[in-house]
């Protein structure tokens, strides 16, 4: 809640120089901090991940945290929109159904499943945005039974930030 402004730029011999009128902080607060405030809102468009998220065994409603995360390391998550989280409930890869999403389901089965969505959804230990840096497969959270992590793809055909499994 610190709100830094731009005193001044000056033109150097490598690039501009940007002068603040404070420092600039790395969050303190857990994943699970940040996402709460970004769905709890029911009008909020994370809200169905927030739902799936809270209730599920692989977060810590207490600590905040995403199971597999620790405080000193960077994450990035790629949190899906409610119309994409309603897709991946269509296809199978979420209980419940588009018009009634199963936040908390009971068989073991569905728990894996929303276990795996939300994992697959973290990024391990690196930092993502989209300025062309960061191109190609990245380890996420959710692990393979023989400990190999599921990856995503980075890249930007036609220069436009894309993220998928393939």
């Amino acid at each position: 809640n610190l709100t830094v402004t731009i005193d001044s730029v000056k033109t150097a011999k490598n690039g501009r120089v940007i002068y603040l009128n404070g420092l600039l902080y790395f969050s303190y607060g857990q994943i699970g901090n940040h996402l709460q405030t970004l769905g709890t809102a029911p009008s909020s468009e994370y809200n169905l991940f927030w739902n799936y998220m809270k209730r599920s065994q692989v977060y810590d409603s207490v600590q905040f945290q995403i199971l597999g995360t620790s405080a000193g390391n960077f994450y990035t998550v790629f949190v899906p929109n409610n119309n994409a989280v309603r897709q991946a409930i269509s296809e199978g890869q979420l209980p419940g159904t588009p018009a009634n999403p199963n936040f908390n389901p009971s068989l073991g089965s569905d728990k894996l499943l929303v276990a795996n969505f939300i994992l697959y959804h973290v990024v391990d230990k690196n930092t993502i945005i989209a300025d062309k840096k960061a191109v190609g497969f990245f380890p996420t959270l959710l692990r393979s039974p023989s400990s190999d992590p599921y990856t995503i793809n980075i890249q930007y055909p036609g220069n436009v930030f894309t993220v998928s499994d393939q």
